[in-house]
């Protein structure tokens, strides 16, 4: 197919644990998020930490099923996959802290104000896609 009529992304959420101050008060797997994306010419990772925003290409080709051997390597890791359609209005990060969840909510075009950690992300998106 030349042209897709819909054309979507395809994202998938990374959700796992990491140290940082006060983590110990977010649930258990739940602690980061960033997202590895299917992109024309290979995979993306991007990867907001608490210092940068870092994305890196994948050494792996459009066709290469990168995920299987991703959650074969790391079985702790709970991981969606999603299909994003291009969104059309303007969705501004809002006024407040950046964090890993705020960076992928712009990712993935959508704002909920109250939505803060990774978990509540999760469940957000697992509630209704």
């Amino acid at each position: 197919m030349l042209l897709e009529s819909e054309p979507t992304r395809e994202i998938f959420l990374v959700f796992m644990n990491t140290e940082f101050p006060l983590s110990n008060w977010f649930k258990d797997g739940f602690k980061h998020v960033y997202s590895i994306e299917r992109q024309a010419l290979g995979w993306l990772c991007t990867d907001p930490s608490k210092s940068d925003l870092y994305t890196y290409i994948l050494p792996a080709t459009y066709h290469s099923e990168v995920m299987d051997e991703f959650k074969r390597q790391n079985p702790t890791f709970t991981i969606l996959h999603l299909k994003v359609k291009p969104h059309c209005q303007a969705v501004y990060p809002s006024i407040g802290v950046l964090s890993c969840v705020t960076a992928i909510q712009y990712m993935l075009g959508v704002y909920w104000p109250f939505i803060f950690t990774p978990y509540q992300l999760y469940n957000r998106i697992k509630r209704k896609p």
